[in-house]
């Protein structure tokens, strides 16, 4: 059973503070109103969730405190989009996945 059918499931390649097993879903997947983040597994105290462009801009950012987060992205141009879940200042654990907003 899966979540949802049009969901971007990741997962993580670097494990420096993320448990090897968590994953990111972001859907609905292309977008135009709003995105809801799911994230899979556990997650070191301290994780960032950020939002950027697809030239590395931050669009947006928050301190995880729940596994299932939701941003507006309505007034997001038509594009390619990043999701970042990082640990630690120095990003040394990072998942990343990708979205599109239509």
């Amino acid at each position: 059973d899966t979540l949802c059918n049009d969901c971007l499931e990741m997962r993580l390649t670097n494990p420096g503070g993320i448990n090897i097993e968590t994953g990111l879903m972001v859907y609905p997947n292309p977008a135009s109103d709003e995105i809801t983040i799911y994230i899979n597994g556990e997650v070191s105290e301290g994780a960032i969730l950020s939002i950027l462009n697809i030239n590395g801009d931050q669009l947006a950012s928050v301190n995880v405190i729940s596994s299932n987060l939701t941003f507006s992205v309505s007034d997001y141009p038509t594009g390619i989009y990043l999701v970042r879940l990082s640990v630690g200042q120095t990003n040394a654990a990072t998942t990343i996945a990708k979205f599109i907003v239509k």
